[in-house]
């Protein structure tokens, strides 16, 4: 049977449907145009659970009597405006004195700043529209200037805290005031006079670790490069000081770190791990399957999705929308300007990426209005799409193979006999039984195969 969710306007996919008879569930597949499947169910009256949609309530209330295969049911969801409490952030902060590090971000909750002996205090400009602003314990308007805050030389700690209906965040800045034996204020390299301290930075498995300067003094900023291995990533950097005190690290997302030299010799300690590769969720993709490699090659790349969590739908066949959805992410998911031609291609999983497509010419619609991105996409409309697609990337387009091997090649329809001898020539894709078939759809396991292929000898 099929069971529609909507919210009384718009279809709704993404939800958890399961059909209860008090004994038995019944788990629907998700057909991603808001319509949900459910096979083989004994004829009798059951409650529709509808969960986990994105943005609306669970309805677990609504009930429907199977007569037939055929039956349907359709429930309507209503939209979730319960508010969940936001962690207030800034959005913008100032120094009077040295620069942020790293640059501010609302995310971004840690800071150093270097600062030459010469400046004795600092002040603090917090921005923050309509929320409450405290400079070390003391409220400060939002675009304006802290009072002046008092440096010792060395590191001196800031708290800038911003509350938002009963929530806080704070945001640290950790200011170091150079000796006076360190001119220039330079935050890296040896400036030159004053003492330097070592930096040690123990080899680990699996990973390079460089310091820069090293050694160096007091005050100056020290950057810490993690080189990881194929295969891993780094997971964090600690710096134990003298008297085995933890220096503050600044993580700065590129494999990079920073910290402020203290009066002392340091100790790096960098962490690596394997990158964790996805689990393979798929119930109805059997190991043994010819296509099983196809789905997982493509699966591990965030290109394909499934049905449903756990089920990826093999045998259903492949529609023209979810092809242009896969390669507008294999593009990048790059930002689309423009308004969209398509009256039937507005939903959000589909929307910028039919868009994307026709602007670039990879595809085109029924006429100046239809996409038809629902409709099922036969294996010439498959090649036609990703020879334009290749063409627009400027790959190769020189193959050709020779169709008339094929006993229904008078089948082809003109306007795709070039991209299907092409794709046939790269061997994207394969006859069966001496046919071409290029009405026939492409069922969801061929997709992942001839997406594989076209990674494999066409996108080099």
């Amino acid at each position: 049977m099929t069971i529609k969710v909507t919210d009384g306007t718009d279809p709704i996919s993404g939800a958890t449907v399961v059909l209860k008879d008090g004994t038995t569930d019944y788990r629907a597949t998700d057909n991603n145009d808001g319509t949900y499947t459910v096979a083989n169910v004994p004829n009798g009256t059951y409650t529709i659970s509808v969960t986990n949609a994105t943005g609306y309530q669970d309805n677990t209330a609504d009930s429907v009597t199977v007569s037939n295969a055929d039956a349907e049911a359709t429930v309507t969801l209503t939209k979730d405006t319960t508010t969940t409490p936001t962690t207030p952030t800034l959005d913008g902060l100032t120094v009077s004195a040295g620069t942020l590090a790293p640059a501010f971000a609302p995310a971004t909750k840690a800071y150093n700043v270097t600062v030459p002996n010469a400046t004795d205090s600092i002040t603090v400009t917090p921005t923050a529209t309509s929320r409450t602003i405290t400079v070390n314990g003391t409220t400060v308007l939002s675009g304006t200037a802290s009072s002046p805050i008092s440096l010792n030389v060395g590191r001196n700690t800031i708290h800038v805290v911003v509350t938002e209906g009963g929530e806080t965040t704070t945001y640290t800045i950790t200011v170091n005031r150079e000796n006076a034996s360190t001119p220039g204020g330079n935050p890296g390299g040896n400036p030159g006079g004053g003492t330097t301290y070592p930096v040690n930075a123990p080899a680990v498995d699996n990973a390079n670790v460089a310091a820069n300067p090293s050694p160096a003094q007091p005050g100056q900023t020290v950057t810490v490069t993690v080189t990881p291995d194929e295969g891993y990533e780094a997971s964090g950097v600690t710096v134990i000081g003298p008297g085995n005190v933890t220096v503050p690290v600044t993580d700065n997302g590129n494999g990079t770190y920073t910290f402020v030299m203290p009066e002392g010799g340091v100790t790096v300690n960098a962490t690596v791990t394997p990158i964790q590769q996805p689990v393979f969720p798929f119930v109805d993709v059997p190991a043994d399957a010819y296509y099983r490699q196809a789905v997982e090659y493509m699966y591990e790349l965030g290109l394909i999705q499934g049905t449903s969590e756990t089920t990826f739908g093999p045998m259903l066949a492949s529609t023209r929308g979810q092809v242009v959805a896969i390669l507008y992410r294999l593009e990048g998911s790059p930002a689309v300007n423009g308004s969209n031609p398509f009256v039937d291609a507005t939903a959000d999983w589909v929307q910028a990426a039919v868009l994307w497509a026709s602007q670039n010419g990879i595809v085109e619609g029924y006429n100046d209005t239809a996409f038809g991105p629902d409709d099922a996409i036969t294996r010439e409309q498959l090649a036609a799409i990703l020879y334009r697609y290749a063409s627009y990337k400027s790959y190769d387009l020189t193959v050709t193979g020779d169709l008339s091997i094929f006993n229904d090649a008078s089948d082809v329809a003109t306007w795709s006999h070039t991209p299907l001898a092409w794709a046939v020539g790269k061997g994207l894709i394969q006859g069966s039984n001496d046919l071409v078939n290029p009405q026939g759809s492409a069922i969801r396991a061929q997709l992942a195969l001839v997406l594989m292929r076209f990674l494999e000898n066409v996108a080099v």
